[in-house]
């Protein structure tokens, strides 16, 4: 009890714990969010990516098939199977627009496509798209 009377404390004050407290919790706080934004970012990325992969194959395919040899169809859409099946796609077939580039009687005679196509996740409004001009030799009947 003597030594109480003297002032010899150990220890801390309240308000000194308080403080230590705000500034811990004011630390973790700007750590979790530099957490949260990575975690965000690194979800975008993979998107991209996955959405980048899908959208090739989905041009290759359209440059590939029988889409071109339609004419009529000009618009397409769909989803994809599993396991990205919360991924969805759209293309759009022009013919560009090159003046002057090919004359009517050049030979040979080439078909060209301005393929437009976009891949995202149907839950983000995020796509990401491609433009891609595709040629072919248009076949002649001549021989």
């Amino acid at each position: 009890m003597h030594a109480m009377l003297k002032g010899d404390k150990k220890g801390f004050t309240l308000i000194e714990v308080l403080v230590a407290v705000v500034i811990l919790a004011t630390g973790i706080t700007v750590i979790l969010r530099a957490f949260e934004t990575a975690i965000v970012a690194l979800d975008a990325a993979r998107d991209r990516l996955v959405a980048a992969v899908l959208v090739r194959g989905t041009v290759a395919e359209i440059a590939a098939g029988q889409v071109l040899d339609q004419g009529a169809a000009r618009h397409f859409s769909g989803n994809f199977s599993a396991p990205y099946q919360r991924y969805g796609w759209r293309a759009e077939l022009a013919e560009p627009n090159l003046p002057g580039m090919l004359s009517a009687d050049s030979a040979p005679k080439i078909e060209i496509f301005e393929i437009n196509a976009g891949v995202g996740r149907e839950d983000v409004t995020r796509y990401f798209g491609v433009s891609l001009w595709y040629w072919r030799f248009q076949e002649t009947d001549e021989q």
